[in-house]
């Protein structure tokens, strides 16, 4: 499995735009054969910050993401969203463990 970790900030003036794309994105990247979890989650604390979280059966997974219509769109929709900060980080998992 692997695990990719970030955030995204954006203009809170564009929060309802940019929810509107995130949402767009989420659908289309959970009906990826490859694809265990994807989602944005809003900082409760910092208005226009939002923590993503994947989840991916292998490497060629995310590269067809990465390829994907629906992530091109999203990617070109930054300047729309007013995107002040991206930072993304990938994780190979060997192991889990069920905690609860």
């Amino acid at each position: 499995m692997i695990i990719v970790s970030g955030h995204i900030v954006i203009d809170p003036a564009k929060r309802e735009r940019a929810e509107e794309l995130m949402t767009e994105l989420m659908g289309a990247t959970r009906d990826e054969a490859a694809n265990i979890s994807y989602g944005f989650y809003a900082a409760l604390d910092q208005p226009g910050r939002y923590q993503l979280y994947e989840e991916w059966e292998d490497q060629e997974g995310i590269d067809a993401h990465n390829a994907s219509a629906h992530f091109a769109t999203f990617m070109a929709a930054g300047a729309e969203m007013a995107i002040t900060e991206v930072s993304v980080t990938q994780f190979g998992v060997s192991d889990t463990t069920t905690l609860m």
